[in-house]
């Protein structure tokens, strides 16, 4: 799926003009403004200082077509409170596409809580993920 229009709509102060204190707000407004490591946070914001001097890597969405070759196991792990995609959207999606894909969602989480919030669940799923 897609970024959701209003996710964009934060994020663009951060593409036209990035400054640690915009890329600060945006990540308090995506993660509902959960509490993160301080050096982490520090990390993340001065990073969109120095985003115009990098060049963004935006991965192409594979195809239905090619996924459908996929034989390997894939476990698709879902933030239920995502402000960046319709969760509901990508489930279709990956059901429709990767048929044999184990889908999870958690019971709660962002897009950008996921990385950085220290969460048994998350890390219960990854482990069973890499277990199979």
């Amino acid at each position: 799926a897609g970024m959701k229009p209003r996710y964009l709509l934060h994020a663009l102060p951060i593409f036209l003009r990035p400054t640690e204190k915009r890329e600060r707000v945006f990540l308090e407004w995506e993660t509902e403004g959960a509490q993160f490591d301080p050096d982490w946070m520090t990390l993340l914001a001065r990073g969109a200082a120095d985003f115009p001097n990098s060049k963004t890597i935006v991965p192409r969405r594979p195809t239905v077509e090619a996924l459908s070759t996929l034989r390997v196991d894939t476990t698709v792990v879902l933030a239920p409170r995502s402000k960046v995609h319709d969760v509901a959207k990508v489930e279709r999606s990956v059901r429709s596409s990767l048929s044999n894909a184990r889908i999870v969602t958690l019971s709660s989480g962002t897009h950008h809580t996921l990385p950085m919030e220290p969460s048994a669940e998350l890390n219960a799923e990854l482990l069973d993920a890499l277990d199979r």
